[in-house]
Order: C-alpha cells, then structure tokens, then sequence
C-alpha cells in the first residue's frame, strides 16, 4: 500500500476534524443545553489539529465547520460563536503563549476574548435586535470571561495530557 504524503494526510484528517465539530455543533443545536459545550469541544479539536497539522490545516477546518454551521444549522449562533471560540481561539491560543511573560499572554487572550464577543454582540444587536438589548449583557460578558479562563486552562490540560500520554507514544 503506497504511503500518503504529508499534505494529503494533513487535509484528511483537516476534513475529519471539520466533520467531527460539524456533528458535535448539529448535536449542539439540537440539545439546547450543550451548545456552548460542542463549541468547546469543537475548540479542543482544533487544538490538537494546530499541533498535528499545523495553522494553515486549522484554519481551513474552521473554515469549512463554520460555513457548515451557518448554512445548515438551524441555530446560526452555535456557528458563530464556533467560529470565534472554537475555531478560531485555539490558533490564536499557541500565538499568545509564544509572548513574554504571563501577564502579558493573559492580557492579550482576554482583549481577544472581549473583542470577538464585542463583534458577536454587535452582530446580534445588527441581525437580532430584541436579543441584544437586555440588561444582563454586561453580567453575561464577565460570566463569560470566567468561562474563558477555564476554558483556556482546559484547553491548555488536554494538550498536556495529549502530548503525555499519545503524541510521544505514537513516535
């Protein structure tokens, strides 16, 4: 049997991982109550894609479960909040632990959390105006930088676990 190239490995398991976040968020979608955990989940898979793969393999998988989402879903804001959290959050995640000194990576990774929640109330107030215009906006947000936080520790503990327990082993 002829062995794959790096390349055609790298976009089979690219697509895989993009399938395998599409069913998580249309399970999502569908659970009311596990959404924002599939959007988690989806984020936990593009992690270990960024450290399989590499970026560019990572931000096509995004790609492609995003644009999934938004057309075939019911429930067009599991798609997006995918986008900016779990697809895009865990690329941006390596980048910002690459800086100087911890409260610098903390700094930077919750301005990119305010900005892509700034964005997602912004086109909700655009597309949804009755949501976006209740008083409870201000203690969702730091409810969802607590969440954040946890979930950049989660994300940081899964890949110690990964790089421990099967990366190694597998080589």
């Amino acid at each position: 049997m002829k062995k794959l190239s790096k390349k055609t490995s790298n976009t089979a398991i690219s697509a895989m991982c993009a399938a395998l976040s599409f069913v998580l968020l249309f399970f999502g979608t569908f659970l009311g109550v596990f959404d924002m955990s599939a959007v988690a989940l989806g984020g936990i898979i593009s992690m270990f894609l960024v450290r399989e793969a590499g970026v560019g393999f990572a931000v096509l998988s995004a790609a492609v479960c995003t644009t999934l989402s938004l057309i075939l879903l019911p429930d067009k804001t599991v798609g997006a909040l995918y986008l900016m959290a779990g697809g895009l959050y865990p690329i941006v995640k390596p980048l910002c632990e690459q800086l100087h000194g911890k409260v610098l990576q903390w700094t930077v990774k919750v301005i990119f959390f305010e900005v892509t929640i700034a964005v997602y109330l912004l086109l909700l107030r655009l597309f949804m105006p009755s949501e976006a215009d209740s008083f409870l906006i201000p203690a969702a947000v730091a409810m969802g930088t607590a969440c954040f936080v946890l979930y950049d520790i989660l994300l940081t503990r899964f890949m110690i676990i990964y790089e421990v327990r099967f990366r190694r082993k597998r080589k």
